[in-house]
């Protein structure tokens, strides 16, 4: 296009001269002359050399001005498209007008993808997700519905289903599963007791539930009467019911009878003959209290004529005075029922005791009484001391510790002092052990002042140590006594939550009141805030963890944080992901939180991807504020957003972002983008900041602004990016791409990008990706 606007200059430029001299050549009242004779003097023929071009000539396609109107080949040239892909029909958003057709231009602009030669008016349709025949549908009439089917179940998700040409791997046409990411749940699956729809009718476990019972007393039966249907038995329910009192754990079905006038079985019956403490009882013939061993009957109650139960019984049940509780008597009769007569237990038998000394006294120690005098036996037991035939009433004392004439007292008349036990040893005795002797007996000490007779460690020079005791027996144990060793570090625990200060401490046996063993309290001025502590959204470390708010910023809307980083400061374990921000006070939003790059906290602003998510042009209008958009050709292609200025007239696409989260000036940010043939064009990308413009990228091959207006220059950046490819002289296509890191030196209020074009045939720019991330 720049081409013919140079030919036409110059044809204007050739036409000028020759009017202004026919002009001239009139001047002095001489005759103009007509050279063509076309009937139209020079003076007003604009070629006066050419008789079919005068001011009543008719306009024709011949790249002459035939009527002299100033313009050439007006309103009778031809629109021509550009065929890029040669299949005959042009793209309706690249027409130029000619009078001939141009070379690559067809003059029908039905071609909806001029990048693909199968795709025009008239293909024929293809099941490849394209609009092969230009009608505005993709493979209408030739898709299925498929379902996928994450789970393998050969059911697939309902609400996913999409129509294809072929079969996708792991899709079914079978829909209707109302869990694809669960095997065991699809249409006509087995229902099982879960609170799972496995069969996907809308119902929860319906014909797979089981009956359980209320169940008060625990004794694994529940009342009838409170019955309740579940999978799994709920607390205080029992598998069994039937329980007759379900406030007694003693009573239900099976439960032991006993004989206390209750239904301990619950079979309706009260104290049955087989309850388990039922009484065996013996007939008693005589009446005198005891029965016969081989006629019996078990009742809870004693029947008539039956004695009580007992494990002795009466040898002879027709004699009264006869039988097991009966006095034995010296008389040659079983008076007792024992199987034996005259034994020593009859009532008029002799004591008889033993005398191992053989000093005609007896000793206590052994005695035995029956009806006759056994050898090596007396009938007195006055000997104090059995083994010593010296020892017996009357005998002469001796100082020996031993009471030789068994008054009572031993050594009696001999000079005697108090003697202290001493078992452990320590040379204290214990003064509540004390013996009398005219000798010290062995183990024994004068001293009496022993508090713990069976712990040599303690007595008067023991050393007080924190075990609970009085180690040197005066009075005072652990804490109360001083000096003391052993003693334990406590922690105040100011706030009493139970744990804590570890700055400040005290030393003691037993922990004192307002202290603990625990040193881990990281505020004991505030009780809530302690290991373990759950963590609430209040700014606080409550868990003493060093992280603030951990699990809880960011992730609802009634805590928030300003930016990724200040939940990162907080909660240094945060991950990826999304988190709900409010950096102005608002309301909660989401945004993209990168916790891991240089550090993590990267707040995401800008998030537009064409080429691998497929956001649209609508997506990119909705997520940037555009600021002016004149572009003669704005559109989506299959992986970028496309604009060109096909118009002849200087053309602006400009947007930007605000960013609303703190930031200290650090950007991460990617930007694909392309431009081709930009000699007249710019395209910039930069940030506000700090209230100055800064450059991230840019591209100027515009050293002529005037073709610009006002309004559209006012969208350029604060700073100078030169000329690009007229002062270098090198390619005037350029390409942004891959991930940059900067720091801009102060807080980023706005990303801003702008496209400046002004070229009516080749100038265009591609936009794949951008993405920008703040911190």
């Amino acid at each position: 296009m720049r081409l013919f606007f140079l030919a036409a200059s110059l044809l204007i430029a050739a036409c000028e001269p020759a009017g202004k001299a026919s002009d001239t050549a009139g001047v002095g009242g001489e005759p103009d002359v007509d050279a063509d004779g076309d009937g139209y003097p020079a003076s007003e023929d604009c070629d006066d050399a050419d008789a079919a071009v005068n001011p009543g000539a008719t306009e024709v396609c011949d790249g002459v001005d035939n009527n002299c109107a100033d313009g050439v080949d007006e309103g009778v040239t031809s629109s021509w498209y550009t065929d890029a892909d040669g299949d005959g029909f042009g793209d309706p958003d690249a027409a130029t007008e000619a009078c001939d057709q141009p070379a690559g231009a067809v003059p029908s602009a039905s071609d909806c993808d001029d990048g693909d030669p199968a795709v025009y008016p008239s293909a024929p349709e293809v099941c490849n997700g394209l609009d092969d025949n230009c009608d505005g549908q993709a493979d209408e009439g030739l898709a299925s519905t498929w379902y996928p089917d994450e789970d393998g179940d050969g059911f697939g998700a309902e609400d996913a289903g999409e129509p294809r040409c072929d079969a996708p791997e792991g899709w079914v046409q079978v829909g209707g599963d109302c869990d694809d990411g669960e095997g065991t749940v699809f249409p006509g699956a087995a229902e099982v007791c879960n609170d799972v729809d496995e069969d996907c009718d809308g119902e929860l476990d319906e014909g797979a539930t089981t009956t359980f019972w209320f169940d008060v007393d625990g004794d694994g039966y529940g009342d009838d009467d409170v019955p309740v249907e579940a999978c799994a038995a709920p607390s205080g329910y029992a598998d069994e019911g039937g329980d007759c009192d379900d406030t007694d754990f003693e009573v239900y079905p099976g439960a032991p009878e006993f004989c206390n006038g209750i239904d301990d079985n619950c079979d309706a019956r009260v104290d049955e003959d087989d309850a388990r403490d039922a009484s065996t009882w013996h007939l008693d013939g005589d009446g005198d209290g005891y029965g016969l061993s081989t006629s019996t009957t078990t009742s809870c109650s004693q029947p008539s004529g039956y004695a009580a139960p007992t494990t002795v019984f009466d040898c002879d049940d027709g004699e009264a005075s006869t039988n097991p509780g009966a006095d034995e008597y010296c008389d040659g009769a079983d008076n007792d029922c024992d199987g034996t007569t005259d034994e020593p237990d009859a009532v008029d038998a002799t004591d008889w005791y033993i005398d191992v000394d053989s000093d005609g006294y007896g000793s206590t120690a052994y005695s035995l009484t029956q009806c006759t005098q056994p050898s090596g036996y007396v009938a007195n037991a006055t000997d104090c001391d059995d083994l010593v035939g010296s020892t017996f009433p009357g005998a002469v004392e001796v100082c020996n510790d031993v009471d030789d004439d068994c008054d009572g007292t031993a050594d009696d008349g001999i000079p005697t002092q108090d003697w202290y036990a001493d078992v452990d040893g320590d040379g204290y005795g214990d003064p509540t052990v004390v013996t009398t002797d005219c000798e010290q007996p062995s183990g024994t000490v004068s001293d009496d002042q022993d508090c713990d007779d069976g712990d040599s460690a303690i007595n008067p020079d023991g050393t007080e140590t924190c075990n609970g005791v009085d180690d040197d027996c005066d009075t005072l144990v652990d804490d109360d006594d001083s000096p003391v060793t052993g003693t334990l570090t406590w922690h105040a625990d100011t706030d009493g939550d139970g744990f804590g200060d570890a700055s400040e401490t005290t030393e003691a046996c037993i922990e004192p009141a307002g202290y603990t063993e625990d040193d881990t309290d990281c505020d004991d001025g505030e009780g809530t805030v302690f290991p373990g502590a759950a963590e609430s959204c209040n700014g606080v470390d409550a868990d003493c963890d060093e992280e603030i708010d951990e699990n809880l910023l960011g992730l609802s809307s009634s805590c928030t944080a300003a930016s990724c980083a200040d939940i990162l400061l907080s909660w240094p374990s945060a991950t990826d992901g999304d988190y709900l921000l409010d950096p102005d006070g608002s309301g909660a939003t989401t945004y993209a939180c990168d916790m891991t790059t240089d550090g993590g906290g990267w707040t995401g602003i800008i998030y537009w991807d064409r080429i691998n998510d497929g956001d649209t042009r609508t997506d990119f209008n909705n997520h940037f504020t555009v600021r002016r958009n004149n572009m003669s050709t704005y559109s989506q292609l299959t992986t970028s957003l496309y604009w060109q200025d096909a118009n002849a007239t200087a053309d602006t696409l400009s947007v930007e972002k605000e960013v609303p989260v703190p930031n200290d000036g650090e950007l991460l940010y990617e930007i694909q983008h392309s431009g081709r043939s930009m000699e007249q064009s710019a395209a910039f990308f930069w940030v506000e900041a700090g209230g100055a413009d800064v450059n991230l990228d840019c591209w100027n091959g515009v050293a002529d602004w005037s073709p610009y207006s006002s309004a559209e220059r006012a969208e350029r950046p604060g700073y100078s990016c030169g000329v690009g490819w007229a002062v270098s002289g090198g390619s005037r296509d350029f390409t942004w791409t891959g991930f940059v890191q900067d720091d801009v030196g102060a807080e980023i209020t706005n990303i801003r990008f702008a496209n400046f074009m002004y070229d009516s045939c080749c100038d265009y720019s591609y936009m794949y990706r951008m993405e920008a991330w703040v911190r």
